[in-house]
């Protein structure tokens, strides 16, 4: 074997990185009944062997083994053929190759022609009925040359095409480089190629390769390279077997705006695209075995890739041209995908209006091809519809393990001004199917809405009706911000058990007290900088939202929903020590169903919650207090409108100060509070400190909160707040007089029944 890899080494170039296993296969040297086995033994050997490198020289006794690129360069001006069945070269010193050449070569397996000159229409090797590997480098046409053409001869040899052609029939291996030959190509003699494995085309001027279309339907491997050609958007239709295919350097004429794979390919590896110019819309959706995909180059005006329903593991943009990012990248169901690797500098300009679908989780579509909505059984309808309003043909990202996210850090100043929704929910129903490896024991712990409430622990009390007939308001929207030039971006997490269980990249966080381990939430830096909503629900395993080691916060969050998290022990869990000013643009914070919730926040933060205007939580039996300060300034709370609080049962204060801060009795002033409602809070002293102020404090909805001993006090010149409660308990309150505003008087209070 080593012997005949030597044949002419200063010569000619094999190309061995191409056809090292065609040169074993169709020369005879890997002979086994089974062909297609054949193949596959030259495969695995071509990878493992390496016999001649390409970077260094190899000696082998007293031959030099030249790398393929001084190969090439040896033989720029040199006409020769080579054949196994010889083994040996014929050089012509003019190039031009007689009829008769290949007479009595009819067990000829494999034939190069490098720069020979020949007739197209009846060349040398039609006799050669074994071939199989045929390889012509930068040959040319004896008529072409003598530009003598005998038009009625052409006719003639048209119409015979399929008995002169017949050695074709046989041909597994065809290689054409700068050999200006597309009669080869022609419907005709294509159509004898049944068992035709591999092609190459290199260096093709002008040709009509729309004739691929439907037909090579035994092809394995195709190479069209720095080639300018006409094309149509469904060439590779039929290739069913195609395994690799090779588009780069070409420049696509017309008829081809669209380079996609197969159709019901279940065979394709890799793909390489670089270099090309014409094209628009790169999918290859549905050829579920593609493994790799290499881009390189200039794409030219590249709108959209979409490689969903592949095995992509990563999807790399290093050698692309940073004008070429295509302008819509769509990768649903592709579960495998880890990483994107992005160029070292994107232009901003050009990535205005880019869409981005992925989905590393689902591999399900809408009809028309777009992502099918990501619909959880117990999600709220409404909350639903908003989802799928505002991120329409906009960014969505599915996944189930947020280090992909870090993929998106590159390209993170495109993401900032914009509006970020991040969606975490549990894997166990997603779009009404089960995914693969979800515990029976955690399907039972994702209940409906209603079910999981009449199963808490005030089962007696909500029997006599609903839980929203006592709330004063429904959640509000979803922020959207609403500049023209800003993309908006929704991401769900999809978390499984303890597949997100990374908390060793996180050290600030420790388990929580009688808990065997913990599932937090870890998102990237730039994402909780950046992100502008939150919804966490139906999560059976998280157990708190840590801020990213770097010490950053949720410094654009403007609305927050947590919801049926029954383990959830720390909603937001702040560092120690840290100076970090989070949620300073927090308008909406939503909590329901937290089970096991002890705190909101369970140390006090460096904001004041300055743009806080909704504050709701029920049924958190646990909740100790919401959010606590070490300092109360000004602006404080200062956009609170709206503070709802039903059904915690341990809660004692909600916003507890600072020790030092308590001791000071310090009147605290909510100047746009309007409406209070709180319901079934037996534990609850107070809302916060001794003493609040509330000017423009218009309704107080109060049950059962028999500990709760003072009311906020009111404006002077303000109309009397509405106060429902229980008689006996506003008979029992605390009063400051009349002169500190603070007299039953200065209020409107009314004993209705539930």
């Amino acid at each position: 074997m080593l012997k005949r890899c030597c044949i002419g080494p200063h010569i000619v170039d094999y190309d061995w990185v191409v056809h090292t296993s065609n040169y074993w296969v169709c020369d005879g040297i890997i002979t086994l009944a089974d062909i297609e086995r054949a193949w596959q033994v030259g495969d695995v050997l071509q990878r493992e062997l390496r016999l001649l490198g390409t970077e260094n020289r190899h000696n082998i006794g007293d031959l030099t083994v030249m790398p393929s690129s001084h190969l090439s360069r040896s033989t720029e001006h040199i006409p020769y053929w080579i054949s196994k069945a010889t083994c040996r070269f014929v050089l012509s010193p003019s190039g031009v190759m007689p009829d008769d050449m290949f007479q009595h070569s009819h067990r000829l397996g494999v034939l190069k022609l490098s720069r020979c000159t020949f007739s197209f229409s009846l060349p040398p090797f039609l006799c050669c009925h074994s071939l199989r590997f045929l390889w012509l480098d930068h040959c040319q046409d004896i008529q072409t040359r003598t530009h003598n053409i005998d038009v009625e001869k052409e006719e003639e040899l048209d119409h015979n095409t399929t008995v002169l052609w017949e050695c074709f029939q046989s041909l597994w291996v065809l290689d054409l480089r700068h050999t200006d030959c597309d009669q080869i190509l022609s419907a005709r003699v294509m159509d004898l190629m049944i068992q035709l494995r591999e092609l190459n085309v290199m260096g093709a001027r002008n040709w009509d390769m729309s004739h691929l279309q439907g037909r090579l339907r035994n092809i394995r491997k195709l190479r069209v390279t720095k080639s300018t050609c006409y094309f149509n958007n469904n060439v590779f239709s039929g290739m069913w077997n195609m395994e690799l295919l090779d588009f780069s350097g070409n420049i696509v004429r017309q008829g081809m705006a669209t380079l996609s794979g197969p159709e019901s390919n279940n065979s394709l590896k890799t793909v390489i695209i670089g270099g090309c110019d014409g094209l628009k819309i790169i999918s290859f959706r549905g050829c579920k075995e593609l493994k790799n995909l290499f881009l390189k180059g200039s794409l030219g005006n590249l709108n959209e890739l979409d490689l969903s329903g592949t095995r992509v593991k990563m999807l790399d943009f290093g050698g692309v041209e940073t004008s070429s990012i295509p302008k819509k990248l769509i990768l649903l169901g592709c579960e495998k995908l880890r990483a994107i690797l992005w160029p070292q500098k994107v232009i901003r300009e050009g990535w205005f209006g880019v869409l981005l679908s992925i989905d590393t989780m689902s591999t399900s579509t809408s009809a028309d091809g777009g992502e099918a909505p990501l619909a959880h059984p117990h999600v709220d309808p409404s909350i639903q519809r908003q989802k799928e309003e505002i991120f329409k043909a906009r960014w969505r990202i599915s996944l189930m393990d947020t280090r992909f996210l870090r993929s998106l850090s590159p390209v993170r100043w495109y993401l900032g001004g914009s509006s970020i929704h991040i969606d975490v929910c549990h894997a166990a129903t997603v779009g009404g199917s089960n995914i693969q490896g979800t515990s029976s024991d955690e399907l039972v712990q994702v209940q409906p809405h209603t079910s999981t409430l009449m199963d808490s622990k005030y089962r007696d009390i909500l029997k006599g009706g609903p839980v929203a007939i006592v709330m004063m308001r429904d959640c509000p929207k979803i922020f959207v911000r609403q500049w023209t030039q800003v993309v908006a971006c929704i991401i769900n997490v999809i978390m499984h058990g303890q597949s997100n269980k990374l908390l060793e990249d996180n050290p600030s966080i420790t388990s929580i007290p009688g808990q065997a381990d913990t599932c937090a939430l870890l998102l990237p830096h730039f994402l909780c900088e950046a992100a502008t909503s939150l919804h966490v629900y139906d999560n059976p395993a998280i157990t708190s939202i840590p801020a990213p080691p770097q010490g950053s916060g949720w410094r654009s969050i403007r609305w927050c929903r947590m919801e049926r998290c029954p383990k959830l022990h720390t909603v937001f869990t702040t560092p120690e020590g840290s100076n970090v000013k989070s949620f300073f643009w927090l308008e909406t914070f939503w909590a329901s169903q937290l089970l096991s919730a002890c705190y909101i926040w369970d140390r006090p933060t460096q904001s004041y919650f300055y743009n806080l205007n909704l504050l709701h939580l029920d049924h958190c039996p646990r909740l100790v207090h919401v959010l606590p300060f070490s300092k109360w300034e000004g602006d404080t709370l200062g956009a609170l409108e709206t503070l709802e609080i039903v059904y915690c049962g341990d809660l004692r204060e909600v916003f507890p100060l600072d020790p030092q801060l308590q001791e000071q009795d310090k009147i605290l002033e909510f100047p746009k509070l309007r409406h209070i409602h709180l319901h079934e809070l037996p534990m609850l002293q107070r809302i916060s400190g001794c003493r609040m102020w509330a000017p423009k404090l218009e309704t107080i909805k109060i049950r059962g909160c028999c500990s709760l001993k003072r009311l906020p006090l009111v404006g002077r010149n303000t109309m009397p707040p509405k106060v429902d409660c229980e008689k006996e308990w506003w008979d029992n309150l605390e009063w400051d007089g009349l002169e500190k505003y603070h007299h039953p008087s200065l209020y409107e209070p009314s004993h209705s029944l539930y």
